[in-house]
């Protein structure tokens, strides 16, 4: 039973999907079909052992392959850093990052298409977010915390308190678009496989959908919360890929190809003064000319 060896550890709609599909094709290497890899994040999963989710997420594996996973919510909690860490020290880590802006408006409709946000517009939800970690806690309104989860240097500089820059990449999506073989080939080396694979990145993956029923949405969503009577029922009697297709087939059905309409120009202006202080911190962090994002 192999331990991850590449985590994908954010940021939540900064084309984590994309890259962990791209990665994925790579012959010696192995990676899980659900959408995220919830064992380090949620304490359910975790409490059950690691063999119990490998069993779940890698029943494909081939010998000799290793384990690539991704968790967009990762690098925002320290517990799954924590349990990442006494998982496999070695581990790969690697996080792509996007204009905080943008990632957080476009959390907002994806969060509507899930049917976790029921506020109906983006000013109004950023203006809830302070009172929802409050009352609640990030754990629970991780997908509705616009904000917070723009503000990466503050996670990335605790990412990097327990895994080393040897073992840490941080990309910006405008890397993936640019030069996505030199992120690669980069990666690869790092993970020990062949730098000479070229993946096909012709498809995009988890594009922006709106639901098609918002609360068929937000009814669904509170079915496959794991609390749900019904739903742990369900799971005895299911196998885990079974119930997986039928959840991914039924949210297809809800959902239909979207193009946002264009941000208020003064939400834009409000959000590029707020996130300001914190582009600067991630601008030094880095190393990098983050000008663009303003």
């Amino acid at each position: 039973m192999e331990p991850i060896t590449i985590m994908i550890v954010g940021a939540q709609k900064a084309g984590t999907s994309s890259l962990l599909q791209y990665l994925g094709q790579h012959p010696d290497i192995c990676f899980h079909r659900q959408r995220e890899f919830v064992f380090f994040i949620n304490d359910f999963q975790y409490s059950k052992g690691y063999e119990y989710s490998f069993r779940d997420y890698f029943p494909h594996a081939a010998p000799g392959q290793i384990l690539l996973a991704k968790n967009a919510m990762l690098m925002y909690s320290q517990t799954a850093m924590e349990r990442l860490h006494d998982h496999n020290p070695g581990v790969s880590v690697i996080a792509l990052l996007r204009n905080p802006i943008d990632r957080a408006y476009s959390a907002y409709w994806f969060a509507r298409s899930r049917g976790w946000e029921n506020i109906p517009t983006f000013e109004e939800a950023i203006r809830a977010e302070p009172n929802r970690i409050k009352d609640g806690g990030w754990l629970k309104w991780r997908n509705n915390a616009y904000l917070e989860n723009g503000k990466y240097a503050f996670h990335l500089e605790r990412l990097q308190g327990y895994f080393s820059a040897g073992q840490t990449r941080i990309y910006l999506i405008e890397d993936l678009k640019t030069d996505p073989g030199k992120i690669f080939r980069q990666i690869f080396e790092m993970a020990g496989v062949s730098q000479d694979f070229s993946p096909d990145i012709s498809n995009k993956h988890n594009p922006s959908t709106l639901a098609r029923s918002e609360k068929f949405a937000q009814w669904f969503a509170l079915f496959l919360d794991p609390r749900n009577k019904v739903t742990r029922m369900v799971k005895q009697i299911l196998p885990s890929n079974l119930r997986r297709d039928m959840r991914e087939y039924v949210k297809r059905a809800n959902t239909s190809e979207l193009v946002p309409p264009p941000m208020a120009a003064e939400t834009r202006q409000y959000l590029a003064e707020y996130f300001r202080p914190a582009n600067e911190e991630l601008a030094n962090l880095l190393g990098r000319d983050l000008s663009g994002w303003k």
